[in-house]
């Protein structure tokens, strides 16, 4: 069954922009939480002398789980 309804089908179009636009945001919210991790990494591993332990990074760095982690590989990506 073909809707040739033309006010359905802009609503339609108009919510498939939207739905793009919320899916944009949230990659920048991503993207920007990934570059405060790994400011917050580069900010502590700075103050380190000495190597430093998984748990008490987490702790110090004081980030999500996740992110930190994210943060710190993406950072030995980068840099290697």
């Amino acid at each position: 069954m073909v809707d040739d309804d033309p006010d359905r089908i802009e609503r339609l179009m108009n919510e498939i922009e939207t739905l793009k636009q919320a899916i944009r945001f949230a990659q920048l919210e991503d993207q920007r939480r990934m570059l405060r991790g790994q400011l917050a990494v580069i900010g502590y591993l700075r103050t380190q002398r000495a190597p430093i332990d998984k748990d008490r990074f987490l702790k110090e760095v004081r980030l999500r789980h996740g992110i930190a982690l994210r943060a710190l590989h993406q950072l030995v990506r980068t840099a290697g």
